[in-house]
């Protein structure tokens, strides 16, 4: 570990979240550690995201904000520095804000060319979910608790392994690191237009490729896993708990949000691939 301020431990975390716990102290601002604030934003925004799908019947709303959700937070916690004294490095926290930027703005531009920002876009995951459970309360539940304030929880504190220590200067280690993380993204770039690619020959019935007589992709990075861009995905957000480990050490309680989004991806793959396997039989044999 490296010499400096000491970062928030999760037990001063607790207190100051436990401290902030009601509607006044929600709104207390500038009195909460950024990590506090991170956690207030995703209740917030819950309700929005929650009210969009009443009025619109869509689900996937929380969905088309993916990329843009840590990095308006690290927006918020920038202004927070503004407006309330410096917790953060101004030079740190606009690198960060930066790198993650770049992660957004890829991920969301990806997410729309494959018309996933259309207003009447739904993840067809999401509808074969609410088909499943048929009941309009439970489907309602499941949005608030699970789509809106689960997926807002982890999203919003993603950016949390840079936000528990004050003061953190930029060092070798964080080029090295963010380096990797772009290496990692392009890695994903390749994969998601790998699909993209294989997408645009299966709507043109291109019957000449190997992949689209199958019905999915096997070739090129999908040729090593079924998943490369989940891989990747997955591998940028663990390197970025690695800024956490100078000053917090190696194994500390900021990895949560990264194994919350393990287990989200899981169970997405394993509902994906469910419903592959039944379209496609020759999927079911390369799960095997």
């Amino acid at each position: 570990m490296v010499s400096g301020p000491s970062p928030i431990s999760f037990s001063a975390f607790y207190a100051d979240l436990s401290s902030h716990l009601s509607l006044s102290g929600l709104f207390n601002f500038c009195s909460m550690t950024p990590p506090t604030v991170l956690i207030a934003l995703a209740i917030i925004a819950t309700f929005p995201f929650h009210l969009s799908f009443v009025l619109t019947d869509n689900i996937s709303w929380i969905d088309k904000a993916w990329g843009l959700i840590p990095p308006s937070a690290l927006l918020v916690l920038l202004a927070k520095d503004l407006l309330c004294g410096q917790f953060f490095d101004s030079q740190y926290l606009l690198f960060m804000l930066a790198l993650v930027t770049i992660w957004g703005l890829r991920i969301t531009f990806n997410f729309g060319r494959k018309g996933g920002l259309a207003y009447e876009a739904e993840d067809y995951r999401w509808t074969h979910i609410k088909k499943q459970i048929g009941n309009r309360v439970a489907i309602h539940l499941m949005s608030f608790f699970y789509n809106q304030l689960f997926q807002g929880l982890f999203l919003f504190t993603l950016v949390l392994p840079i936000t528990v220590t004050p003061h953190r200067q930029l060092t070798s280690y964080e080029f090295i690191v963010a380096g990797l993380i772009l290496v990692s993204i392009v890695f994903e770039s390749v994969a998601d237009n790998q699909q993209w690619a294989f997408q645009q020959k299966k709507l043109k019935k291109d019957e000449k490729d190997p992949d689209v007589k199958l019905g999915f992709v096997t070739s090129g990075l999908f040729a090593l896993c079924r998943h490369p861009n989940y891989f990747f995905e997955l591998l940028n957000w663990f390197l970025f708990y690695l800024f956490s480990v100078p000053s917090a050490g190696l194994l500390n309680w900021t990895i949560s949000p990264f194994l919350v989004l393990v287990a989200v991806f899981n169970g997405s793959t394993n509902l994906t691939e469910e419903i592959s396997a039944k379209r496609y039989p020759k999927f079911a044999e390369r799960m095997k």
